[in-house]
């Protein structure tokens, strides 16, 4: 598998980014409701 930057560039495929916002989503209420 060739890794170019021109492929690097391409914007993220729309299941990976909302994949991406589940996990940051989760993660960010498990951190609140440890520090609260």
């Amino acid at each position: 598998m060739k890794f170019s930057s021109r492929s690097y560039m391409q914007p993220t495929p729309k299941n990976l980014r909302k994949f991406g916002d589940g996990l940051l989503a989760v993660s960010a209420v498990i951190t609140s409701t440890a520090i609260a």
